[in-house]
């Protein structure tokens, strides 16, 4: 970047008002082909990727108070700064994920397993599907964490996701205490607890907190308001 880029940068806006400035351009391009080169290598190593579970909202607040204490402070009062940073590394550690997350259409659920979220679709909702798992810590796509979907099954949890008009119009099987998600409106007077489009327009997106045999509900709204921007809108 030093050597070549940045000179080769500064000589082509000179030689541009005669017109030469293609030759400078050249050679800052291989400068940054070298450079791109040499990420992508590093990228493919074993081990060059790491990842961790998304802090609490107190957590950096608290390192950066910490931080600038120390570098700001002046005398040994400064060493007073490592308790807010120790304090944010220990709320940083202990930080619990949702247990369950709808997105904010229905069309993907997520449920945290032994092995990591599991995805209740394999591709769709990419975007929503990455956010997930990186604030999980998880290093999975989206194929991978699907394939854990059977374990929700298996360990029983009282969520399912049944996409589809067909799944919405044959459900009449669910129970009270389970929560249902799906794409179409299902008939009323089912006991499960439904999730749909129309009532996640209500509340945006869901997360879910196990408590004992039960799931605890928290919202988009919950913890946004209802805003100028947002106004609670009307079911539809």
């Amino acid at each position: 970047m030093g050597v070549l880029v940045m000179p080769a940068a500064l000589a082509a806006v000179v030689l541009l008002p005669l017109g030469l400035e293609a030759v400078a351009l050249a050679l800052m391009g291989l400068g940054l082909d070298w450079i791109l080169g040499v990420a992508h290598w590093t990228a493919t190593l074993p081990g060059a990727r790491g990842t961790v579970p998304a802090p609490g909202p107190w957590v950096l607040p608290l390192l950066a108070l910490g931080v600038l204490f120390v570098v700001l402070w002046q005398g040994r009062a400064r060493i007073a700064g490592v308790v807010p940073v120790a304090l944010a590394a220990l709320l940083w550690a202990g930080t619990e994920r949702a247990d369950v997350l709808i997105s904010e259409r229905g069309a993907l659920v997520g449920v945290m397993t032994d092995k990591g979220r599991a995805l209740s679709r394999p591709r769709g909702a990419g975007f929503v599907a990455g956010i997930w798992l990186e604030n999980d810590g998880d290093a999975a796509d989206q194929t991978l964490a699907h394939a854990r979907w059977p374990e929700v099954v298996a360990a029983g949890w009282p969520v399912r996701a049944l996409p589809g008009k067909r799944a919405a119009a044959e459900l009449g099987d669910c129970a009270a205490g389970e929560w249902v998600v799906l794409t179409e409106t299902p008939r009323p007077g089912l006991p499960c607890q439904v999730v749909t489009p129309a009532s996640l327009r209500q509340t945006g997106a869901l997360a879910l907190w196990r408590e004992g045999a039960t799931l605890r509900a928290v919202s988009v709204r919950d913890l946004s308001g209802t805003r100028l921007w947002t106004p609670q809108r009307p079911d539809q």
